[in-house]
């Protein structure tokens, strides 16, 4: 027997007023056009029903030779609605007695261009209710305003009708009113209870209801009977209040389920399982919720397909805190999160087991960047490059997937920026461009029951330097300070060398080269560095500008150690074989002291008064600094052992360390090393030996004959 509709309706109301539902309103749905089946009205007409204004005397009315008819209006969304549940407001405040829709129901499309021809799909109404009128339900789930006595004419004011209906529709582009004709009191058929027999609709408007919970207003069907008047659609009515279980007192364990069709298949983010509020002395009804046994499937179960994921909710036989909900998510269970059926049962030995008041389930929700802009300049998405200078950026996203959400929408952040979190209330943002450099923005999606999607949107974003404080500008500078250096020592060579005939004054003119160099170029560099130190100090820069004049400080001091080893080997005072072996133990030793790794030098202490030409002793000692550097990069060795001395008229140097050894392959990209270091000795007439240490580790031993090096 079908519940008294007033009845139903005013315990709808008084559960929404003590507890609310589980979903509010979003943002005003905006209509671009309107179409009615009654040609009778001009489209300025029609159109005041969506002008903003409640009151007036025009809207949709369809004329008063019509009123034995259905009528129908369509109203057009300006854009495609991607929700499923909406709240509608029907205003007839036109100033004239009972001018109110006497039977109405509401359909929706997601046809491209909605008109009456479309297809349309009957939505459900889920609740309603009425200023200065009564609402109910028809049997074929029709609202329909009560019947009106004549006599009641002059007290009566302006209705307006509040309806909350869903469609199983993804993508709203239009919605349908019907007007049904009822008999009168004076057998006459009639749009209204009123003495013109028609209506005026003076303003329609709409909201989306914020959720993404799609299993709100879900189909949802039973294995076997519940107890006395319970529905099986309390589980996904948005009523906390409402609950459903079997009737059997005994437990039915995995025979009895409740079957939820969501209309479509979707990803989970998450699923919740909401128990009932009771009170603490009904323990035994909190027992009812455990042991839930929660599967998804992509097609029906009767079809016999197997789940795509299942979980077991409390396996422990816990039950929770009177009306707590339990949120599930992949992790919960096995299989792939997702699908379009939900079966739920219980093998819970508890009476009347399994009892839920509401389960919701929130697909995946991602946010999509679909433009950013740098000071109104649009930028490519996918990376995105920001130009220096930038002020402000303004960014658009979309949400494609299900729901909105009432309040806020998502939440974003540059990571390596700053990462903590910041609100997004629409899907733009204008915000303040970030200090130079790479980071990733972030963005994560809101549910409406005030859980974070786990899915991330991350995009790679570079904010570029000011030139003054690019890499290119530090190899600027530092290639400027070494090719006047380079330029220096090239006119020095060109003035004077050109003037030498004999060796005695090509000794004399070297000495003062490198005298020159070391007291003019050498000090000027100094000098440079010191007087970029001094401005640093005294002048309050920006931490980026700080740290690039630190770099060029740095550089410049780089310039001075290399321009003091160019002076090294022009200086003939050191084209003596001790000066050499002296030099390469000092460079050795300094080279190894920051890296960590020991080093131990074994060299002899007399030496033959040998002089080296200057050419030979160069390639000599770029061969031993490209052995060191090897150990340093490649070894992972801790020490390392040179030991230089002379043996059957031959230079021996032998470098040995405690790494890793020699790799199988010697050649590829970043194994360069070797094969330098036996280009060089070869080109002089000496020889190399690359082997692997019995005791692990790696030794290098370069051979010299005496005779190839010494100056003649």
């Amino acid at each position: 027997m079908r519940a008294n509709p007033r009845l139903r309706q005013i315990a709808v109301l008084l559960l929404s007023a003590v507890l609310g539902p589980l979903q509010t309103t979003a943002d005003p749905i905006v209509f671009k056009s309107v179409q009615a089946t009654s040609q009778g009205q001009s489209p300025a007409d029609l159109n005041a029903c969506i002008d903003g204004f409640e009151a007036g005397a025009s809207g949709w009315s369809p004329p008063s030779t019509e009123v034995k008819n259905k009528q129908a209006a369509v109203f057009v969304l300006a854009r495609k609605e991607n929700t499923q549940a909406f709240k509608f407001t029907l205003f007839f405040l036109s100033g004239q007695a009972r001018n109110a829709i006497a039977e109405f129901a509401l359909a929706a499309t997601g046809d491209a261009n909605p008109t009456l021809a479309s297809n349309w799909e009957p939505m459900t109404v889920s609740r309603f209710s009425a200023e200065n009128a009564e609402l109910g339900e028809t049997p074929d789930r029709h609202l329909r305003a009560g019947e009106v006595e004549p006599r009641d004419v002059g007290i009566y004011k302006d209705a307006v009708y509040s309806v909350t209906a869903f469609t199983r529709l993804h993508g709203v582009t239009g919605i349908r009113v019907e007007a049904f004709p009822v008999m009168q009191v004076n057998r006459h058929m009639a749009l209204s209870w009123g003495l013109s027999r028609t209506f005026i609709l003076t303003e329609f408007r709409a909201e989306a209801v914020a959720t993404t919970n799609v299993a709100l207003y879900a189909h949802v069907k039973a294995s076997h009977p519940l107890w006395h008047d319970l529905k099986p659609e309390a589980l996904t009515d948005g009523f906390p209040a409402t609950i459903a279980h079997p009737s059997e007192l005994g437990g039915m364990g995995g025979e009895f389920y409740f079957e939820i069709d969501l209309g479509a298949s979707y990803a989970f983010d998450h699923i919740g399982l909401l128990s009932r509020n009771v009170g603490p002395d009904m323990e035994t009804e909190r027992k009812r919720f455990t042991r839930m046994l929660v599967r998804a499937y992509e097609q029906p179960p009767d079809s016999g397909s197997p789940p795509v994921w299942e979980a077991m909710d409390r396996a422990d036989g816990s039950y929770p805190k009177s009306g707590a909900m339990d949120l599930l998510n992949k992790a919960s269970g096995k299989g792939v999160f997702g699908g379009r059926y939900l079966r739920i049962s219980s093998d819970n030995a508890a009476p009347l087991s399994p009892q839920l008041a509401e389960v919701e389930v929130y697909p995946v929700r991602t946010p999509e960047l679909i433009h950013i802009r740098a000071d109104g300049m649009a930028l490519g998405i996918a990376p995105t490059i920001i130009p220096a200078g930038t002020h402000r950026l303004s960014m658009g996203f979309r949400i494609p997937q299900f729901g909105v959400c009432a309040n806020q929408q998502f939440r974003w952040r540059f990571r390596g920026y700053d990462d903590a979190w910041s609100p997004a209330y629409t899907m733009e943002i204008d915000i303040a461009s970030p200090l130079p450099g790479s980071y990733v923005f972030e963005a994560q999606a809101a549910h409406s029951d005030g859980n974070w999607d786990s899915t991330v949107l991350s995009l790679p974003v570079t904010v570029r330097f000011p030139f003054t404080q690019t890499t290119a500008f530090r190899l600027l500078i530092a290639g400027a300070v070494m090719s006047l250096t380079a330029l220096v020592v090239i006119i020095f060579n060109r003035r004077h060398l050109v003037e030498l005939r004999t060796n005695a004054a090509v000794v004399k003119e070297r000495a003062r080269i490198a005298r020159n160099m070391h007291d003019e170029i050498g000090a000027r560099l100094s000098q440079l560095a010191m007087i970029q130190d001094v401005f640093s100090r005294k002048h309050s820069l920006s931490e980026p500008v700080r740290a690039d004049l630190g770099v060029i400080a740095q550089n410049t001091r780089k310039a001075i150690e290399a321009l003091d080893e160019v002076v090294w080997t022009v200086n003939p005072q050191n084209d003596k074989l001790a000066s050499l072996v002296d030099y390469l133990v000092h460079y050795a030793e300094n080279y190894f002291a920051p890296t960590g790794i020991a080093c131990r030098t074994n060299a002899a202490l007399d030496w033959p008064d040998l002089h080296l030409n200057v050419q030979p002793r160069q390639e000599l000692v770029f061969a031993f600094k490209e052995a060191l550097q090897n150990v340093v990069k490649h070894s992972r060795a801790t020490l390392v052992t040179i030991c230089v001395g002379i043996e059957n008229e031959n230079l021996l140097l032998q470098i040995s360390d405690n790494g890793l050894g020699l790799p199988e392959t010697t050649g590829g990209i970043g194994k360069d090393g070797l094969g330098n270091i036996e280009s060089r000795l070869g080109g002089i007439g000496c020889k190399c030996v690359f082997r692997n240490r019995q005791e692990g580790g790696t030794e290098v031993i370069m051979n010299i004959p005496i005779s190839s090096v010494v100056f003649k």
